[in-house]
């Protein structure tokens, strides 16, 4: 069976992500889990469970996790990585928006170029995992167009 760990921002992106991959693989094909975070600052980071697949005999297992908010993502995935290294993923992807704050002031188009650079960091971090970070500049409403 094949793993893959998808992390994104928000529910609606886990939606998204969900239909997608069960349009492209075959929803017979693929069995999908998720979960949501929370925390991480004044409390412990957890996790909870929002969907559970049925599913038993499917070639491919998504593992979807909604960090919460876009600066969420990099951390999850480095938070968890060893858990899915541990439980023989094959592959990592990060989807989040050119959306938040740095350094207490609202991101624009300006700041791809380091939202990038650290993506390429975690992706890195992550060998000999694959992984991938997408980067939409746009909400996941514009993500059609794109």
């Amino acid at each position: 069976m094949k793993k893959i760990a998808i992390f994104v921002e928000g529910e609606t992106e886990c939606e998204f992500v969900s239909k997608f991959i069960k349009e492209v693989i075959g929803q017979k094909n693929i069995s999908i889990d998720s979960y949501k975070g929370s925390g991480g600052k004044k409390y412990p980071r957890t996790y909870v469970l929002l969907a559970k697949s049925s599913i038993t005999d499917e070639k491919y297992y998504a593992l979807i996790y909604v960090s919460g908010t876009d600066n969420q993502v990099n951390h999850d995935i480095k938070r968890k990585l060893p858990t899915l290294k541990a439980q023989g993923f094959d592959k990592i992807v990060g989807l989040r928006d050119l959306r938040g704050e740095q350094n207490g002031s609202e991101m624009s188009l300006a700041d791809l170029p380091k939202l990038e650079l650290a993506s390429k960091v975690i992706e890195k971090y992550c060998f000999p995992l694959a992984t991938h970070i997408v980067i939409a500049v746009m909400e996941i409403e514009t993500w059609f167009l794109a």
